[in-house]
């Protein structure tokens, strides 16, 4: 596999994980609906858009900012992506 064909899987793969994090956990995602208040908190507690924060740092009203997800990396946008597909079987939705 060439650079830049990994570059552009990893870039695929990447859009994919945002995507569904925007579908799920953005207040116009077209699967908004779909996990309770406590799966959404388990979810957006993988990003880190304000940092390293956890638990009772978190549990303010940061953690339902949405700028915390937008700004999370990539590394804990793959997360949350991983955490939702733990939580809801995505590969039902189409």
């Amino acid at each position: 596999m060439t650079d830049t064909t990994a570059l552009e899987t990893y870039m695929e793969k990447h859009a994919e994980a945002w995507q569904l994090v925007v579908d799920f956990l953005h207040y116009e995602g077209k699967h908004r609906d779909l996990l309770n208040e406590l799966q959404q908190a388990k979810v957006r507690l993988e990003g880190n858009g304000f940092g390293d924060l956890k638990g009772a740092q978190l549990a303010t009203d940061l953690l339902w900012d949405w700028s915390h997800v937008r700004d999370s990396d990539d590394r804990h946008v793959f997360a949350m992506a991983a955490k939702i597909r733990d939580l809801y079987p995505v590969e039902t939705l189409k």
